[in-house]
């Protein structure tokens, strides 16, 4: 599938775009084969690489690849869009469409976007801020600030120099807690190492934690949980909660592990587990790598919820796609029964599809109050 929607991108673009527009028939042969080999450049490294999740090339090699499959999906969607405005011309004149204007255009403007989609991409994120009341907050929390990172994906694309600028400007903020809600890498251990050393610099007044995310379990996750722990200095929870205590006030931080391990036969996530089954006397947060079971969370009495996962979908208009697989949840925050779940768009991405049109990567600030 992952080689075949490109493959279907690129026969569609040699009959709609370069045979209207290149005239020399002994041309469009050879422009055809550059375009399908460009099309599939991204799954032919993939496929041919150790783990099709992370090719260990070189940063440049890997956003070439990428951003070839890249330019290609913007020029297939203007061609899409250029072949309705010529269907519609033929019940509504517009003058000014010419179809010799359009074709250099749509190459133009297809590489622009391709160009700032991977800059928006692969940039040091912005801050968020974001203000979440809770009842019965207890007062030594209120105003209570918690960074979010998620989805950092270091690997090639996002590399350690990338990884020490989103440390510095988390340090910046002056953060009570960082949480960290999974997918922090693409690759083994032994391959990571030294790209993700800077996360051992976060520094927060009550800690580090951190719960795990698909990508984990694509690399060992039990290793990588050991290394966060011990290398890193990050407190894991695995189907676990930690409570930070403030004289007699106290807020209890939980973590469930990803659907993925069941895949694996690895420990499902257990949000009942997470928190304990003692009454509930304090405030949760809740990190779930994958937004879905936000209502069973809320039910739960979780009092909010972060995760990341879904990228905000990366691009305007995927978020409709990416909701149907995500019980609805993209981007931002949301209101379930008594619970708020917020979506980030993660720090990062996936090295696989680099790009980002109108759906900002963020560093998240919460500041706690009582509601």
């Amino acid at each position: 599938m992952f080689s075949l929607i490109p493959l279907i991108m690129g026969l569609y673009l040699c009959i709609r775009f370069i045979l209207p527009w290149i005239k020399q028939k002994w041309l469009r042969l050879p422009i055809c084969l550059l375009l399908l080999f460009l099309a599939e450049l991204n799954s032919i490294v993939r496929l041919s690489s150790d783990n099709f999740f992370n090719p260990e090339i070189q940063r440049w090699q890997l956003l070439l690849a990428t951003s070839s499959f890249g330019w290609i999906l913007f020029l297939f969607v203007l061609t899409v869009i250029k072949d309705i405005l010529l269907l519609i011309r033929k019940v509504l004149p517009f003058p000014f469409l010419r179809k010799e204007r359009l074709y250099p255009l749509l190459l133009i403007l297809s590489m622009g976007l391709t160009l700032f989609s991977v800059y928006e991409g692969t940039r040091v994120p912005d801050v968020k801020y974001v203000t979440i009341k809770i009842d019965q907050l207890p007062p030594s929390f209120h105003h209570y600030r918690i960074v979010q990172l998620t989805d950092t994906h270091i690997s090639p694309i996002f590399p350690k120099q990338w990884a020490a600028s989103v440390v510095n400007k988390t340090n910046e903020l002056q953060a009570d807690l960082i949480l960290i809600t999974g997918d922090l890498i693409d690759g083994l251990t032994a391959q990571r190492s030294n790209d993700i050393a800077p996360l051992a610099t976060l520094k927060a007044k009550d800690g580090v934690i951190t719960s795990l995310g698909n990508h984990e379990y694509y690399f060992d996750a039990n290793a990588w949980s050991s290394y966060f722990a011990k290398q890193l200095g990050m407190r894991m929870l695995n189907n676990d909660h930690h409570i930070i205590t403030k004289g007699t006030d106290q807020l209890m931080i939980a973590g469930v592990t990803d659907p993925t391990a069941l895949n694996l036969g690895l420990e499902a996530p257990d949000t009942q587990k997470a928190i304990g089954t003692k009454e509930k006397t304090m405030p949760i947060i809740l990190m779930s790598h994958q937004p879905k079971g936000a209502h069973q969370n809320a039910l739960l009495g979780v009092d909010l919820q972060l995760s990341g996962h879904t990228h905000g979908g990366l691009l305007i208009g995927l978020n409709y796609l990416v909701a149907k697989f995500n019980e609805g949840f993209v981007s931002g925050l949301y209101h379930v029964d008594q619970m708020q779940l917020y979506v980030s768009n993660g720090t990062g991405l996936w090295n696989g599809f680099p790009f980002r049109l109108g759906v900002p990567s963020e560093i998240t600030v919460f500041t706690l109050e009582p509601r």
